[in-house]
């Protein structure tokens, strides 16, 4: 083992000159299968937000329909009891008018 020897084989040319071409195959393999893994997760990521922004819309939608519909439904008691205070009054001015003939 000679001084140079030793510097050689630290070398990145040396170091690849000496790893076996099936180690770098994997290694190329390796980096290939992560990068497609990063792709799949970020699409993944991608669908998963447009996946919840399309939940979070229709849950406005939603939303506002059911505002709208308590809406209606309000306008339609307050006009029932409306048109049942009437009635009643009525009622019962008719039960006076008749209470005071029956004297």
């Amino acid at each position: 083992a000679t001084p140079g020897a030793a510097t050689a084989a630290t070398t990145p040319t040396a170091a690849a000159a000496t790893t076996p071409p099936a180690a770098a195959a994997t290694s190329a393999s390796a980096v290939s299968v992560m990068a497609s893994i990063r792709e799949s997760i970020r699409e993944v990521v991608a669908e998963t937000q447009a996946i919840q922004e399309s939940a979070r819309e229709s849950a406005r939608t939603r939303a506002a329909d059911l505002s709208q519909s308590a809406a209606r439904a309000s306008e339609a008691v307050m006009e029932s009891d409306a048109v049942a205070r009437d009635a009643a009054r009525e009622a019962l001015l008719r039960h006076h008018q008749q209470m005071s003939g029956m004297t």
